[in-house]
């Protein structure tokens, strides 16, 4: 998974690899920076807070992987890290 375009928009791609996995490639883009500002000053405004379904220690991260998979969860799946 790449997250970000920190080294720019070009970059060489093993296609022999890409086509051997049978993988696929999607671009997401999720706004600017004064978007994500917009949306920080709006929840902190109307003091949004996530649903937490289940907050796992680390050592459980499976088990709250298999959960998610299975669409049992109403909200996020936290780990904690124990720090």
């Amino acid at each position: 998974m790449i997250i970000g375009v920190l080294s720019g928009f070009s970059q060489e791609i093993a296609m022999r690899s890409i086509y051997g996995k049978n993988l696929h490639l999607i671009g997401l883009s999720v706004g600017s920076r004064r978007h994500f500002e917009d949306m920080c000053q709006a929840i902190a405004e109307h003091q949004l807070r996530p649903v937490i379904d289940t907050t796992l220690p680390f050592e459980s991260v499976p088990d709250g992987l298999r959960r998610m998979e299975s669409g049992a969860h109403q909200g996020k799946i936290c780990v904690d890290f124990g720090g």
